[in-house]
């Protein structure tokens, strides 16, 4: 009698398939200054630039990764300058979580005559100075550089009409503006009379809906006068003084700058939507010179109802010891 004996397969076992590499988690930035100074055509000389580290905030992330690129204005007027990027998430990343394909970061930056006034709001929207820089003064351009953000891809610069709308808030920057109706007298007294002049001074109210509050805020507008280094700060007398403020270095006139363009516009796509926000960096010590304008709040307080504001509360500004504070960190 014939016994069967079951057949045995050895079957070598399929090698494994190698998973997908990685994406590249941090960009190359070595193709930047080809790259960016193509872009600046005619309008900017590209002096170099360099990796940096600060904190911020770029859309819904933490940023902190920049490569700081310096150049040259060469020429006043309004300019464009816009680069994209492409994101390269992880597929971990992507199989869990809906994330942004594609931004965009857009700077306007406007460049005076190589004599114009300054005028400066620290931390103001749309950058700490209008005009941000002038003929012949270095500007600090940050290119977002944090992992996962691939691809940069420069366009050329464009020059605008200088009334273009998009300028409009920070033209508005102006003695114009801040000289119209000063207080008289003055509701701001000037404490750094050494370093700057009281030009104008203001208290401006406005009242809530309802009815049952109106809150009042006091400003002041300031010539600086003479070379050096102060932290710059006002608040309303009575209350508890600034510990520090804005870090300014005033230049003599006439001698070349180097500023910051610490505000620019970032736009987000995921999947059909498209967000837009304004977002910045931190302006540092800001760099101004001889003949400059300076607006400086000085605090504020509030009366019950539609009330006008109150004579007896005044403010002051202050210059302070000091403290540099650089826009960025090499890395």
């Amino acid at each position: 009698m014939l016994r069967l004996l079951p057949l045995l397969l050895f079957v070598t076992p399929l090698a494994a398939a190698d998973p997908a590499p990685e994406p590249k988690r941090v960009p190359d930035v070595s193709a930047f200054p080809q790259a960016l100074a193509a872009a600046l055509g005619d309008h900017f000389e590209y002096l170099g630039g360099e990796p940096g580290r600060v904190r911020a905030r770029v859309g819904s992330a933490a940023a902190e990764r920049f490569w700081y690129a310096k150049v040259k204005a060469k020429a006043h007027g309004r300019y464009v300058l816009t680069y994209s990027i492409r994101f390269g998430w992880p597929e971990r990343v992507t199989a869990s979580w809906r994330m942004p394909t594609e931004a965009e970061y857009t700077f306007r930056i406007a460049v005076g005559a190589a004599d114009a006034v300054r005028v400066f709001e620290a931390g103001g929207y749309g950058g700490s100075a209008y005009p941000h820089a002038n003929v012949g003064d270095t500007l600090l351009i940050p290119i977002h550089a944090d992992p996962f953000r691939l691809d940069h891809r420069f366009e050329p610069v464009r020059k605008l009409a200088d009334d273009e709308p998009g300028f409009s808030v920070l033209a508005g920057r102006s003695d114009e503006r801040y000289l119209k109706n000063p207080a008289n007298p003055p509701v701001v007294r000037n404490g750094a009379a050494d370093r700057m002049k009281l030009l104008a001074s203001w208290v401006g109210s406005f009242g809530n809906r309802p009815g049952t509050a109106t809150g009042h805020s006091l400003g002041a507008y300031l010539e600086l006068t003479a070379p050096g280094t102060f932290g710059l700060t006002g608040w309303l007398v009575g209350a508890d003084p600034a510990e520090s403020g804005a870090p300014f270095r005033v230049l003599p006139k006439g001698r070349p700058a180097t500023v910051l363009l610490e505000s620019f516009g970032y736009t987000e796509v995921k999947g059909k939507g498209r967000t837009h926000s304004t977002r910045a960096v931190r302006h540092g010590t800001l760099e101004a010179r001889v003949g400059d304008r300076v607006v400086v709040a000085c605090g504020g307080y509030t009366t019950p109802g539609l009330t006008p504001a109150d004579p007896s509360k005044t403010g002051v500004v202050e210059s302070l010891p000091f403290r540099d504070v650089p826009a960025y960190e090499p890395r």
